[in-house]
């Protein structure tokens, strides 16, 4: 595998197989991580479109005018799906004094042992089921 070693002039060396390659970096854009996944089929959206990406942690929006993005608006909240149920156990907390006896978290079969510890840490409580998906 090459190693590629970026300079201050946005140039990149590197031989491979006894071939020298250069590359010269003109323009970098940092996208939300959705941009990925619209990115080839703009060509298929109208003059305005809003892109959402409800994640784990954070909800990426991305505005799309005229089939391009608009970098000046984009934003990313920090509210997402672990955080929305962190504060819905808070106010179950707050509301009953505790955590609701007949929670059952359903978490991924291949990783159930380190899901089941995260929602533990996270204020989901310890007497909650945990079934595997």
């Amino acid at each position: 595998m090459p190693h590629w070693c970026l300079s201050r002039r946005g140039k990149a060396e590197n031989k491979y197989e006894k071939r020298q390659y250069q590359v010269t970096i003109e323009r970098i854009s940092v996208y939300p991580q959705c941009y990925g996944a619209v990115a080839d089929r703009l060509y298929l959206f109208p003059q305005k479109q809003l892109v959402v990406d409800i994640g784990s942690w954070t909800v990426d929006i991305m505005p799309i005018i005229n089939r391009s993005p608009d970098e000046s608006v984009c934003n990313t909240q920090p509210h997402g799906i672990i955080t929305c149920i962190k504060e819905i156990n808070k106010e179950c907390v707050k509301q009953h004094t505790k955590t609701p006896k007949s929670m059952t978290v359903k978490v991924p079969k291949k990783k159930f042992k380190e899901y089941k510890s995260m929602f533990i840490k996270r204020g989901v409580n310890k007497k909650a089921k945990f079934r595997k998906s």
